[in-house]
């Protein structure tokens, strides 16, 4: 919401630090912001893409910063906005565009385009997502409702001596989104090698 969150200072974050990863290391990226969908009236096709102060990142275009990362790095992605689920799908998927300005969508068609392939990924990824493709991220007291409960289930593990992994953490997340906001459906989806570290302790 301001001109300290921008693109170009995500993407500039991924480039130092994937200059100095190696294999051991557990990097966490947050962002609790805005979230959208978008249409390209030349292709037909459709995707999401994260909202920053200067403009988009859609979700091909993360995925490729992702494709950075060295092997045996594990690395943990936050997204508390709409439609963040869309992001695993890594690919433009086909559907019935809305009626939308032609300058409306100029500066998502000049965007670089990519291919973006599963199997690019070398690292450990883990995205946990506010919510489902389809759905809107709600407003908490004083955090994103996501970010409320993901510092909250930190919080407790902190306080009864837990150590804690990203598995049981979206677990207990999800149970009280369900309790608290049951509109919205928190989405875990693992790249690369994440699978493997699941259960991996993030936390002493």
């Amino acid at each position: 919401m301001t001109g300290d969150a921008t693109a170009a200072v995500w993407i500039d974050a991924h480039k130092r630090l994937q200059a100095i990863a190696k294999p051991g290391d557990i990097f966490v990226f947050g962002d609790s912001g805005h979230g959208s969908t978008y249409e390209t009236i030349l292709t037909m096709a459709g995707g999401t893409a994260f909202c920053f102060y200067e403009r988009q990142i859609k979700e091909v275009e993360q995925h490729k910063l992702m494709t950075g990362w060295p092997e045996g790095v594990l690395v943990i992605y936050v997204y508390d906005c709409c439609h963040s689920a869309g992001l695993k799908s890594r690919e433009l998927q086909p559907h019935i565009i809305r009626a939308a300005p032609i300058w409306l969508n100029k500066g998502m068609e000049s965007q670089p385009q990519f291919d973006p392939k599963s199997g690019d990924i070398k690292a450990a990824i883990i995205e946990l997502a506010a919510c489902k493709q389809t759905e809107t991220a709600a407003d908490g007291p004083q955090n994103g409702a996501f970010t409320g409960s993901i510092l909250d289930i930190w919080q407790q593990s902190q306080e009864q001596d837990v150590t804690l992994a990203c598995q049981p953490w979206f677990d207990g997340v999800s149970q009280e989104m369900a309790t608290n906001f049951p509109s919205q459906h928190p989405v875990l989806t693992t790249l690369g090698a994440g699978s493997n570290y699941l259960n991996t302790p993030i936390s002493d």
